[in-house]
This record gives C-alpha cells, sequence and structure tokens, in this order.
C-alpha cells in the first residue's frame, strides 16, 4: 500500500506540481478506500487520459482546462458541476439563529449562512504528530452540524471554506450597504428638520 501511494504522489508532483494543493492532498492521504483517494486517483487517470489524448491528436494538454472546466466547457467549471442552486438572499434584519439544516437540505440562504459562521465555535489546534504547527479553523463536527456541507463530519473541504467565505463577505456587504443607505436617509431626515 505505500508503493501506491508513493507512486501516487510521484505522479501527481510530476502533472500538477510538488506543492500544488492536489499533490498535498494526496500526501495526507488515509487509505485506499479514503474518499479524498479515489477522487484524487480519478482526478489524476482523467488528466492522465487527456494528456495521452492530446498527444494522439498533437495538441497542448491543459490541466488548467481541466479543474477550470472540462473539455466544451468553454473555459467554465459548470461542466463538471450538477444540481446547482445559486445563494439566495431573505431579509438582512432577521438576526435569529439559522436553521440547523436537515439530512439532504441544502444551505442556500446567503445571511444564513452568515449566522452560521458567526454563531460556529473556531479554535486554534494542532494536528497530533505536529504539534508544533498551529492551525485556526472550526472542528469538521461543528462545520457539518451548522452548515450541512462536505461528505462528511470529519474533513472540511476547502472549496467549501472558500464558498462559505465568499458568501460571508457577500453577505456582510449587503448589511453594510443597507446600514449606509439608513444612515443617509436619517442624516437627510435631520437636516431637513427645523432648529428646535
Amino acid at each position: 500500500m505505500v508503493e501506491v501511494f508513493a507512486d501516487l504522489v510521484q505522479r501527481f508532483a510530476h502533472v500538477f506540481g510538488s506543492e500544488h494543493p492536489e499533490t498535498l492532498r494526496v500526501r495526507k492521504m488515509l487509505g485506499i478506500g479514503h474518499p479524498d483517494h479515489i477522487r484524487a486517483l480519478n482526478l489524476l487517470i482523467d488528466i492522465e487520459a487527456r494528456d495521452e489524448r492530446s498527444r494522439s491528436t498533437g495538441t497542448t494538454p491543459s490541466y488548467i482546462t481541466h479543474a477550470g472546466g472540462g473539455e466544451g466547457s468553454g473555459g467554465s467549471d459548470r461542466a463538471l458541476k450538477c444540481n446547482i442552486t445559486p445563494v439566495g438572499w431573505s431579509s438582512a434584519a432577521d438576526t435569529g439563529p439559522a436553521p440547523r439544516p436537515q439530512e439532504g437540505d441544502q444551505q442556500t440562504d446567503g445571511f444564513a449562512i452568515l449566522r452560521a459562521v458567526a454563531s460556529m465555535p473556531v479554535s486554534t489546534w494542532s494536528y497530533r504528530g505536529e504539534e508544533d504547527v498551529r492551525h485556526l479553523c472550526p472542528m469538521a463536527q461543528d462545520w457539518h452540524a451548522a452548515l450541512g456541507l462536505g461528505a462528511d463530519d470529519r474533513t472540511i473541504r476547502l472549496v467549501d471554506a472558500n464558498g462559505v467565505s465568499a458568501v460571508a463577505v457577500q453577505a456582510l456587504y449587503r448589511m453594510v450597504r443597507s446600514l449606509e443607505a439608513e444612515v443617509s436617509d436619517l442624516r437627510a431626515r435631520l437636516d431637513g428638520r427645523p432648529a428646535p
């Protein structure tokens, strides 16, 4: 099994580079049956098949196109995705706790996502065996319970962390714009009021 991982890491380093997130992810795999291992292996097989097709047709392979889309996708990664649900925006004034997601439920309200992030416990911690390296992140179990994102409650995928961060920034931006408009309206009313 160690040989399989060594070979896989070497192949990933050759294709992506030794510091690419996919190469680093393969280095931390837990075992052959681990979902990350299966996903990484399938990705590598697909890329190598593309590379082989490119050699046979005389074209230059584009690994960025693979990561950002696929053949015929026009440079968009939408070709690799399904069940796409845009994030919606309810009233920002609702400051109650975010509803806990039910099994299979998708969290699609931007302000609810922000409230879930705001209420989530965050800690600094170290991996066992790397006690001298500190990290800052919620626990995967808290993340999964609050947002219902990811395949399980053992890992926080980078794609989900990036998406939640983007939505939280958008939610805060919308809230600030709303407050700015309210302050501007209040100032205009004060300026138009007769002096006491």
